[in-house]
């Protein structure tokens, strides 16, 4: 997840970023779903993802 979250800030398109970064947040809730979880915890999972990751241009 780390070297695509790299390639798309590389692009340095804010919009491309976001998209990228919610569609990683509802496919966990998605996925959390399907496994029998509650999609919250696979939204704060994924947060917590996010917020792990420091990407530098």
């Amino acid at each position: 997840m780390r070297t695509i979250l790299r390639v798309i800030a590389q692009t340095r398109l804010r919009e491309i970023f976001t998209a990228t970064a919610l569609l990683l947040v509802v496919g966990i809730a998605l996925l959390m779903t399907q496994v029998g979880l509650s999609p919250a915890l696979g939204t704060f999972l994924a947060g917590v993802v996010l917020a792990n990751k420091r990407i530098s241009p």
